[in-house]
């Protein structure tokens, strides 16, 4: 399904009986509008997700030494980096903020260089030592966990998550758009089927990955005991 046909199933599925909301009693809610709901549904359901990538870019400033995951400096708006790739150094392993700070208490003050310890709070990554010029010029590729979006320039464009969940999009915006008080009884009830019938296929989709994640793993075999 393309961005054009998701704007074309959303406005399907809200004709029946169902108020979108709209802005200045327009006759009906933009395609701007419907972009924005749907990528905060997308972003509700990163976690349970988890879409990977390998090659998400980014784009570092000679000392500069935070940067938020959804801004302009990744190419994807990041949930959880997992390996920072630093021109052909080895990859540096992304790990939790408390640790990083433990271990370098004086990130903010120190030289600027090349970075070779990375930290995450959940919203920023943290970068040891701050990065130089020279290290702002080399191409840097994070592989982390994103946040799926759609773009509205990009009419002709697939939706960026798994095929099972391009029509669970498509309902589950709808519901977040309704104009809940306007509904009667027979209509709210249809929402909450939006809802709870999209959830359901985004734990299927998150049970498929999960499974796919636990492949290559050795059994956890109890230890051998005597008799």
């Amino acid at each position: 399904m393309t961005t054009t046909d998701f704007l074309t199933r959303v406005r399907n599925i809200s004709s029946y009986d169902l108020s979108l909301l709209r802005a200045n009693d327009e006759a009906e809610a933009s395609d701007e509008s419907i972009i924005q709901n749907a990528n905060e549904v997308l972003s509700g359901w990163a976690e349970s997700l988890g879409m990977l990538s390998t090659n998400i870019a980014v784009t570092f400033t000679a000392g500069e030494g935070v940067y938020n995951g959804e801004g302009p400096r990744f190419s994807r708006k990041v949930h959880a980096p997992k390996v920072l790739q630093i021109d052909d150094n080895l990859p540096i392993w992304v790990i939790g903020y408390e640790q990083f700070a433990i271990e370098y208490p004086y990130w903010t003050t120190s030289a600027a260089g090349r970075p070779f310890r990375a930290g995450w709070d959940g919203i920023n990554l943290y970068l040891y030592p701050i990065p130089d010029a020279t290290t702002a010029a080399l191409t840097v590729t994070l592989t982390g966990i994103y946040v799926p979006q759609i773009n509205i320039d990009e009419s002709s464009a697939e939706l960026d998550i798994p095929l099972a969940l391009h029509a669970p999009l498509a309902y589950a915006t709808v519901a977040r758009m309704t104009q809940h008080a306007a509904l009667d009884n027979t209509q709210m009830l249809m929402v909450q089927k939006f809802e709870a019938d999209s959830q359901d296929a985004l734990q299927k989709v998150a049970m498929r990955k999960g499974a796919a994640r636990s492949q290559g793993r050795r059994p956890n075999f109890a230890k051998f005991v005597r008799s």
